[in-house]
């Protein structure tokens, strides 16, 4: 019976998650990969077209073979899901934990929903996280198949890099004595893609994020994003009192002090775990230490999405520990040893409770409400707003969600022109009322008409204030159309309006 949960529970996964990723509405960050991927017309124009995403491109690439045979949301929302249910698949079967542990990590947040309902690169670098761990504890490893799955992980995310460099590090002791035919193949596939990544990787100078990196390099705000940035990671809690809570941790808004302790604490217990195991407390310090470092020399705003790279290291770990082989301190009847397992469950059991627990609540939130309000304010433009009426955007991030779910072209307003995935050299990324309104004057001299759609529920009453004042748009009358503001993404709410000259 044992030999058939991993078939049994992977199943309620998977229609766990279809279901869910039915009522999913994209947002941003989804639309944005699969709109670079379907608009690019070959393989050297996504390239051209990601240089200033900062990712690197499996899943572009996916993505684009992908959208070479078919356009729809649903064959891509369906491939991410064998990608998801594979990983769920492979802890099941191959983890050294318990059944109830690798339950609770299978149904936790990240696998439940953050890394699986939404269709972004970070299910693919898990599973090739777990592919390796799985090969690297299996009595016989194939070092020229690990550095494969080494040269697409380094591919996958900027924070998968660094986890490839990690099983780098731990293997390179035993990768020295094998064959120098086996050394020199894998060398020479994991390079290419080291070169291959670090070619694209890192964006132009003219990048919007570089006017946000204006702390000192040794400012507190530094500091505590980078220390903070363990909660999300590892204890997902929203914060409620927040419309779009996703974005919204409760410890993080509660106290600055508590949550700095709890930072500390997330980070060096797993030095008294793993502290009888080298290879695992190498490769879970190693790592932590270049993402801090990279959180806190660069620009990123810290999402929950990035955190939870701690619990993925956090995995890989322990797993590694127990599968390795090594001295383990889970072995022996003294006091100091039951002290010390107790430790490990409470600790461990903890942050595996609160991710399940986080996990169903999320699910159900975006099974029940809108995520995005993109597809319902893309089915009004197709249902409502006829064929070839000029439609242009106030805010160009909020628009690749719609532009997924509509046939429509948009017209944005920041780059003056019509567009569909973000250019993220676009400056500035907002653009003031008056300049704003010199653009719609611009449009309405020509087109007399035309739909406007904000992101903002109070922008409208601003720029009609300001118009007031300036007189810049002459005889203007505003219609309503329609308004879209319940989505937990707080900037793609829309509000739909049709603007003429009278």
């Amino acid at each position: 019976m044992k030999k058939y949960i991993p078939i049994v529970f992977t199943g309620i996964y998977f229609l766990f998650v279809f279901f869910g990723i039915r009522n999913h509405e994209m947002w941003l960050d989804e639309g944005q990969h699969i709109l670079l991927a379907s608009d690019s017309d070959t393989f050297a124009e996504l390239l051209y077209n990601s240089r200033y995403e900062g990712h690197p491109l499996l899943w572009n690439i996916i993505l684009y073979g992908i959208t070479r045979f078919t356009d729809s949301l649903n064959c891509i929302q369906f491939v991410h899901i064998l990608i998801s249910g594979g990983c769920v698949f492979l802890i099941l079967k191959h983890a050294p934990f318990s059944i109830l542990g690798k339950i609770l990590i299978s149904f936790g947040y990240f696998m439940f929903y953050e890394y699986s309902v939404i269709s972004r690169n970070y299910g693919l670098s898990l599973l090739l996280i777990l592919l390796i761990v799985i090969n690297i504890c299996s009595e016989k490893r194939n070092y020229i198949y690990i550095f494969f799955l080494l040269a697409l992980l380094f591919n996958s995310h900027l924070f998968a890099s660094i986890l490839s460099i990690a099983f780098v590090l731990i293997l390179w002791k035993d990768f020295l004595v094998q064959p120098q035919k086996i050394k020199a193949i894998s060398i020479v596939i994991f390079g290419s893609a080291l070169v291959f990544c670090l070619f694209h990787l890192v964006p132009p100078s003219d990048h919007f994020m570089h006017h946000y990196n204006t702390d000192g390099l040794l400012s507190s705000e530094r500091f505590y994003k980078a220390l903070h940035s363990a909660i999300p990671g590892f204890l997902p809690l929203p914060d409620f009192s927040y419309s779009n809570y996703w974005s919204n941790h409760f410890l993080l808004n509660y106290s600055h002090k508590i949550s700095t302790l709890i930072s500390v604490f997330l980070f060096l217990i797993p030095a008294f775990i793993l502290r009888s195991y080298k290879k695992s407390f190498i490769f879970f310090y190693f790592s932590t230490a270049l993402v801090l470092s990279f959180i806190y020399f660069s620009p990123l705003r810290v999402a929950t999405r990035h955190a939870g790279f701690y619990s993925i290291l956090l995995l890989v770990s322990v797993w590694l520990s127990k599968d390795l082989r090594q001295d383990c301190f889970l072995k022996g009847d003294s006091f100091v040893f039951k002290m010390e397992k107790m430790f490990l469950i409470a600790y461990l059991g903890i942050i595996l409770v609160i991710q399940f627990l986080v996990g169903i609540l999320y699910y159900s939130l975006d099974v029940k409400g809108d995520f995005s309000c993109g597809k319902k304010a893309g089915a009004f433009l197709n249902s409502s707003i006829e064929k070839g009426k000029f439609i242009a955007i106030s805010h160009f991030t909020s628009a690749p969600a719609l532009k997924l779910y509509t046939h429509h072209k948009i017209y944005y307003l920041e780059e003056s022109d019509f567009g569909s995935f973000c250019k993220w050299n676009t400056n500035p990324i907002f653009i003031t009322d008056s300049t704003f309104l010199k653009k719609i004057n611009l449009l309405l001299i020509e087109k007399r008409e035309i739909v406007l759609i904000n992101n903002i529920d109070y922008k409208m009453d601003s720029l009609l204030s300001k118009n007031k004042r300036l007189g810049i748009i002459k005889n203007l009358t505003v219609l309503p159309l329609k308004a879209f503001n319940t989505s937990t993404i707080k900037s793609e709410r829309y509000f739909i309006y049709s603007l003429q000259l009278n």
